[in-house]
């Protein structure tokens, strides 16, 4: 069998490609080999994996632990106790280093916090959704973010009445006949309402009967786009595997809903809700920056907000169910 033909006029072209990639690679190989001599570093212990390219078995062998243990935490305790506080492994064709060691964690997130970054990675995923913004920069740049952030998020998470409404229908949604139920679901839906009044000034209400119907495409285009945003983080090299046109229509969708409350919070101040005057979109209209930068500020911290309500409340939950005495303390 045939693999290449040399007389086709694209063969040369292709093994130029190779030739450069190979070289490249050889090249970045020496210089990380020089600074890690000069500066008396050790490589990290390797996971021993049969697939030195892609890593598929240690990727396949996760994902069947994750799913008979139901614990990623578990699969990272069992791999820190057989190759120590810090191993690496090479999946997708990168090289990832895994730490829990106090004094790298310190590091990369107080003393030495400007020598890493999460930009590059999560600017190449976030791009096609939401391109400009916090959670896709690293060093000055964060840092501006963050401070035009902050006393907007202040003054938007600084009204208890709007949050207590959202748990008032949440406890009219549990049952009061003592009964079993699951309160991830509820919780998530918390989240949701609480995080999208607080960020664009409109609740989704999923948590009443009559749920809108914009917010619920909005919800399924989001959550749709993050799973794109999460193949193309792992696959950053490999972007012809990660193509899907529903991706870019979903990225669309949830950039349509942003930009209608946008329209209203960009106009004038009467025509603005009580309730949007007091969102983070409504205060970065009032500093004046450009609709773009901020649709995409909203859209990249739609999950980090969410989650800072959603998981500590699943997981608080969670570990009281199993604790009762101190639940009867509480």
């Amino acid at each position: 069998m045939v693999l290449f033909n040399i007389s086709d006029p694209s063969y040369p072209s292709l093994l130029l490609l190779c030739t450069i990639s190979l070289l490249t690679i050889r090249a970045l190989r020496n210089h990380i080999s020089t600074n890690r001599m000069k500066k008396g570093c050790q490589p990290p212990p390797s996971v021993p994996q049969k697939d030195p390219f892609f890593g598929l078995d240690i990727i396949y062998g996760g994902f069947t632990e994750t799913y008979e243990k139901q614990s990623r935490d578990t699969i990272a305790r069992d791999l820190f106790s057989k190759y120590g506080h810090t191993f690496q492994s090479f999946t997708y064709g990168v090289a990832e280093i895994v730490t829990e060691a106090p004094e790298h964690v310190k590091a990369i997130y107080g003393t030495d916090f400007e020598s890493f970054g999460v930009g590059p990675m999560r600017s190449f995923g976030l791009k096609h959704l939401a391109d400009d913004g916090l959670m896709s920069t690293d060093g000055a740049v964060w840092k501006a973010h963050r401070s035009v952030l902050t006393p907007i998020f202040a003054q938007a998470t600084n009204h208890q009445h709007m949050f207590e409404q959202h748990v008032a229908r949440l406890l009219a949604l549990i049952p009061e006949d003592g009964s079993t139920v699951d309160l991830q679901p509820l919780f998530d839906r918390l989240a949701l309402d609480s995080s999208s009044e607080i960020l664009f000034g409109e609740s989704t209400l999923t948590l009443l009967p009559e749920t809108l119907a914009d917010a619920m495409k909005f919800l399924d285009a989001y959550n749709y786009s993050l799973q794109g945003v999460g193949m193309r983080m792992v696959l950053p090299f490999w972007d012809f595997l990660s193509r899907d046109p529903k991706f870019g229509s979903s990225c669309k969708d949830a950039q349509d809903f942003v930009d209608k409350i946008l329209d209203k919070v960009m106009g004038t101040a009467t025509s603005a809700s009580e309730e949007q005057k007091y969102s983070v979109a409504y205060g970065l209209a009032n500093l004046g920056q450009d609709r773009v930068k901020i649709r995409d500020e909203l859209l990249g911290l739609f999950l980090p907000v969410h989650d800072a309500i959603a998981t500590p409340l699943t997981n608080m939950f969670f570990n009281l169910a199993r604790n009762p005495e101190a639940w009867t303390k509480l």
